[in-house]
């Protein structure tokens, strides 16, 4: 029950940002940048899909190590 104690807070820390993904998901534009160029331009556009895994994937990661 102590371990459970310690991990909680960072297990909501992991969950927060998919949370806040999915209830802004419907203001996020169809075309998202995906990477800037040293001149602080995107360079390279993707869909809105891909945040969809990214930000899921990553955050859990993260919390893993």
């Amino acid at each position: 029950m102590k371990h459970l104690k310690r991990e909680f807070p960072m297990l909501i820390l992991t969950l927060l940002p998919i949370a806040v993904l999915y209830y802004f998901w419907s203001a996020f534009p169809p075309s998202i940048p995906l990477h800037y160029g040293i001149d602080g331009q995107p360079d390279r556009f993707g869909d809105k899909q891909t945040l969809q895994w990214f930000i899921p994937v990553t955050t859990l990661l993260l919390y893993a190590v």
